[in-house]
């Protein structure tokens, strides 16, 4: 026999009120689980009839209470891109009063008083990791950038586009216009071997050839502007991550300063009546961080001269182009032009037209190294 348990309670209830199919489908629609994370398909306002719908709105913005605008935690802020946010004017003047005696050349925006703040406040003055990692991110980022730099010395860019100067100088050497020169002993032993049109036509081709590889060279380097246009880039990208590693730097510098002069302040006030001011570990504590704004000083002032390493670097590679355009338009079709006419006119001396022709080279010469 199986014995079974009836709530007598609700079997009353039961029986003295019958449910109605209204109530059971009411029942049924409650049991349902609601999903509130998902969003409608259809627009809430389509869904309620227009007096209910403005009976709501009336309703809460009757309950709306109007706030002013604020910051939430405000101490993890990093970076803040407007000056909407008003700072405490008690925070105000205690920064603006160790930039007047510590930092004279340093004028702060709305923003950054806030984000000075914001160091200050996680600044662990007792903890020795806090002190060996503060300013370190800076500091490893700034090795990244002067490794770059010194790659792109190492690589030399400049220093090949100016060597394309030196190898057209030898390409054109190797025209050997001593065919016509009466002083060598070549020369007079070649006016038994060849006549002097046939030493003109050798100097032709010789002039065709060395022209097809000193314009094969140029072209070569022009090909390449990509790879110049991309440099210049990134000298831009360094430039703008620098100015904000030297912002950074300078922010940090001056919450450090009054994280310290806080806790002097503080440590003053405990021990005032006391012979003993500071105790060994708090001096130490105290040392520790003032090296550490003498650290941050000096990563500052090697960030400040990185700027003018870049410009260098920019513009010996933007001048080193120019140069490289000037040898293209200017030198090289000007060079050409005094050679073919010398030889178009193939005068019968060949003195004179050894010296005219060594006179063109010279001028070749001259010109391409005038440029360095």
């Amino acid at each position: 026999m199986v014995k079974t348990f009836h709530n007598k309670k609700s079997t009353r209830s039961v029986r003295s009120e019958p449910v109605s199919p209204q109530a059971k489908q009411e029942t049924s629609r409650q049991s349902v689980k609601k999903f509130t994370h998902v969003e409608p398909t259809i627009s809430v306002e389509s869904a309620v009839e227009p007096e209910q719908y403005s009976e709501r709105e009336r309703t809460v913005n009757n309950n709306s209470v109007k706030k002013s605008p604020s910051v939430l935690f405000t101490n993890k802020i990093k970076s803040i891109q407007s000056d909407i946010v008003e700072v405490d004017k008690n925070i105000k003047a205690n920064i603006d009063r160790i930039c007047s005696r510590d930092y004279t050349d340093i004028e702060l925006e709305n923003s950054e008083y806030i984000l000075v703040n914001n160091i200050y406040q996680t600044i662990e003055f007792d903890s020795f990791g806090a002190q060996l990692e503060f300013g370190n991110e800076e500091s490893r980022r700034f090795q990244d950038i002067q490794g770059f730099l010194s790659d792109y010395a190492k690589i030399g860019k400049v220093d090949r586009i100016l060597e394309l100067g030196q190898s057209i100088i030898q390409l054109a050497k190797s025209i050997n216009i001593d065919v016509f020169n009466p002083n060598k002993l070549g020369t007079k032993i070649s006016r038994f071997l060849g006549s002097h049109q046939d030493k003109v036509r050798k100097i032709k081709y010789e002039f065709d050839s060395a022209s097809d590889r000193i314009d094969a060279r140029i072209n070569r380097v022009f090909d390449n502007t990509s790879e110049i246009q991309r440099t210049l880039s990134e000298f831009q990208s360094l430039k703008a991550e620098l100015k904000g590693l030297h912002r950074g730097l300078q922010l940090k510098m001056i919450a450090l300063t009054m994280k310290i002069d806080f806790e002097v302040s503080s440590r003053n006030s405990v021990n005032e009546g006391n012979n003993s001011i500071f105790d060994g570990n708090f001096n130490e504590h105290k040392r520790r961080w003032e090296r550490k704004i003498q650290t941050l000083f000096s990563l500052n002032q090697s960030v400040s001269l990185t700027f003018p390493q870049i410009d260098l670097y920019t513009s010996n590679l933007v001048a080193s182009f120019e140069r490289l355009e000037e040898i293209k338009v200017n030198i090289i079709q000007v060079w050409k032009q005094q050679f073919l006419t010398v030889i178009a006119v193939d005068e019968s001396n060949d003195s004179i037209l050894y010296y005219e022709l060594s006179d063109i080279q010279d001028n070749l010469i001259r010109n391409i190294e005038g440029l360095r």
